[in-house]
């Protein structure tokens, strides 16, 4: 934090203003207006109530890059009130009680950066945010964009959206699928090359399935596309190929690996948080994913995992955590015959699969060493390539170890289990 007392601040470029314990409020907000109108980069981290609607910030003409973190202030509207009703009304306990970005901020002639993590769900206008030419990077969380004809939610017209094009924009976080007019929004931004989609169950499923279908043609230089809580949708879509990064979080639509298999180069994929909405089939035929570096399975329903030879060929890094998996799912056995696969991280509430990855390691000759660490509640593997294998284990299975042999222990474990390599 810069102090009141600062010599000559004007000639500052640069303000990261720390607001611990306390309010940021409107005399802050006037100090920083009237001697840090030059800055380039506005940073601000406040952990109390931050005073409403800074229309200060206006007068920094110069910024380039604005970031505001307020722990402080109340949420527009909560995720479950989103839900039910996008509609949200004032908020005195928030940055922007009437929930809408203002033209003070859009109409910031230089800013290519704009961050605001103060919870809730925001809005732009079409007319604001059209005013933002030189705007990279946009994350305020989650937010929709309004059509001019759109403010009454009842009384949409049907013309296309008139917005101009925002070339410099390349990457929007975390924007909501919120009617028909957003595949035209989305066709605004030709530039993007990464994307978070956001599916909070307030537009027809008619209107998320074409967002995601305009993908493909709107945006052909997107690299990274992050899916939030869709429901379940059609996903046969033809996506991008310029992808190369996909999360899929909460998806619950079908067809979600016949329409990855589809991307030509798809380097990394992260599936997550499956296991509330729809189990996930893991189904790799030969030559499909043969890009994958990284694949990422958080916390899934995992039906079937079965795999023919030459699927993720080129796989190296493999991070499963906390997955339940159905039945007596077994490691397919073309995945072992990928030579410079790592292990990454695992855990996971059922121990077969443990017990699968173990065996095999031992069948294969890979293991050089055994150790128990019993007060820590590890049991660590030292393979022959130098590669570290951590399995950890609840105090209460530890009881265990020093009467059973190790081919036991592991079979006798029923609560969590974590596996890390490392190199």
């Amino acid at each position: 934090m810069i102090s009141h007392n600062a010599c000559d601040i004007s000639s500052a470029r640069s303000l990261f203003f720390f607001s611990q314990g306390g309010d940021f409020l409107e005399k802050h907000w006037n100090w920083m207006g009237e001697g840090f109108k030059f800055i380039r980069v506005l940073r601000l981290f406040s952990h109390g109530r931050t005073n409403p609607n800074p229309k200060e910030i206006g007068k920094s003409i110069f910024l380039r890059h604005l970031s505001i973190t307020s722990y402080g202030v109340g949420n527009i509207c909560t995720p479950g009130d989103r839900v039910q009703e996008p509609t949200c009304g004032p908020d005195t306990d928030s940055i922007f009680p009437s929930g809408e970005v203002p033209d003070y901020i859009c109409g910031l002639p230089y800013l290519e950066t704009f961050e605001l993590q103060v919870g809730g769900y925001l809005s732009f206008s079409q007319k604001s945010l059209s005013k933002m030419k030189k705007l990279r990077y946009l994350d305020v969380g989650a937010f929709r964009i309004l059509a001019d004809d759109d403010d009454d939610r009842h009384k949409r017209g049907r013309n296309s959206v008139d917005m101009d094009i925002l070339p410099s924009l390349q990457s929007v976080h975390s924007m909501v699928v919120y009617d028909r007019h957003t595949t035209s929004f989305l066709s605004k931004f030709p530039n993007l090359t990464e994307l978070t989609l956001l599916d909070i169950g307030v537009s027809a499923k008619s209107d998320v399935e074409q967002a995601l279908a305009s993908l493909e043609k709107n945006l052909q230089h997107l690299q990274s596309l992050y899916l939030y809580h869709f429901r379940d949708c059609n996903m046969r879509v033809v996506l991008p190929s310029s992808l190369t990064k996909v999360t899929l979080n909460r998806l619950a639509g079908q067809k979600r690996m016949e329409t990855l298999k589809k991307l030509p180069n798809l380097l990394q994929l992260q599936i997550k948080y499956m296991e509330m909405v729809k189990s996930v089939d893991l189904s790799v035929g030969a030559g499909e994913f043969s890009k994958l570096l990284v694949l990422e399975l958080i916390e899934n329903r995992i039906d079937s995992w079965e795999m023919m030879s030459g699927g993720m060929r080129s796989l190296w890094h493999l991070i499963i955590i906390m997955n339940i998996f159905n039945g007596n799912i077994q490691v397919p056995n073309p995945l072992w015959l990928l030579g410079d696969l790592e292990f990454g991280k695992m855990e996971m509430d059922t121990n077969v699969l443990a017990n699968s990855i173990r065996n095999k390691l031992r069948e294969l000759n890979y293991v050089k060493e055994e150790i128990i660490h019993q007060f820590e509640s590890k049991w660590e593997l030292t393979l022959k390539n130098g590669c570290k294998v951590y399995l950890s284990l609840s105090r209460k299975s530890m009881i265990n170890f020093a009467t059973k042999s190790s081919g036991e222990i592991l079979s006798t474990y029923t609560g969590k289990l974590g596996i890390e390599l490392s190199w």
